[in-house]
């Protein structure tokens, strides 16, 4: 057996954070949408023992290969060993594009997919026992999440702009979720775009702005940054990503996508 899938970012086009809960996450409600941007699964029969894992890509360094592996775990939820699982990681990670939990449910999807037809809903159920992302990335495109983020819904979703783009840009700094979450409870602020800064988040969204950016946000709790144009815009979109990779900066132009983890090639 040998699947690949693909494992798309997201960003949260709204987020707005309530009080932190018993069980330590935060009652949230936000609207997530999943885009073009994706780290690419490989998952293949070994006949070994154990369950392995490779990365490569501009974002492999600091991916754990070991069983502390986000995909490891979503794996174990199917068989116990004898599967090698690469990714090929495209997504930062630390930057609210949720890329961990995508990848996770890639896993759950393929691996899903060796018994022919996909109950979405079971497999949402099952992505529940990972983290609170990782229902979203089952199903993928424009949901409402609420809850702990793992309520979902259908919504709509006024753009402001045809055929939308959306560059997403990040610097050298990471910001962990949990850390973020501290900072937030500790302003006693509801939103992140108002206490997580630094320099390159600054940076990046004035370059935003003064390029005419409909808007521009974190994804998450950050510290990516995205910004949203037309489509008819694409010239002035691709001088934006050319000046903000001059600094060093991390920068993709996406599109939304109404998938979560898929499937692409199998072998089965």
């Amino acid at each position: 057996m040998k699947i690949t899938a693909i494992a798309p970012a997201k960003i949260n086009l709204t987020l707005t954070v309530g009080k932190r809960l018993q069980s330590g996450y935060h009652d949230i409600n936000t609207i997530m949408q999943t885009v073009s941007l994706t780290d690419i699964i490989t998952l293949e029969n070994t006949g070994q023992n154990g369950i392995s894992v490779t990365v490569t890509g501009q974002f492999s360094e600091g991916v754990p290969t070991d069983d502390s592996n986000i995909c490891v775990k979503a794996a174990r939820l199917f068989l116990q060993d004898g599967l090698h699982i690469h990714i090929e990681k495209n997504i930062p990670h630390g930057a609210g594009l949720g890329g961990g939990s995508s990848d996770a449910a890639a896993v759950i999807v393929g691996l899903a997919s060796i018994k022919g037809k996909i109950d979405t809903g079971q497999l949402e159920l099952a992505a529940m026992n990972l983290g609170a992302d990782v229902p979203f990335f089952i199903r993928g495109g424009l949901r409402l999440c609420t809850g702990i983020g793992m309520d979902l819904s259908d919504t709509d979703y006024d753009w402001g702009v045809n055929s939308p783009r959306i560059v997403i840009a990040m610097g050298s700094e990471r910001m962990s979720t949990s850390a973020a979450y501290e900072i937030l409870d500790k302003a006693g602020a509801a939103d992140f775009d108002s206490v997580i800064t630094n320099p390159e988040i600054t940076e990046i969204k004035r370059l935003m702005r003064d390029a005419g950016a409909y808007k521009v946000s974190l994804s998450g709790s950050g510290a990516a940054v995205y910004g949203i144009f037309p489509g008819s815009e694409i010239k002035s979109i691709q001088k934006l990503k050319n000046n903000i990779r001059k600094d060093g900066y991390f920068c993709e132009i996406c599109e939304p996508v109404a998938y979560g983890g898929k499937v692409t090639w199998a072998q089965i």
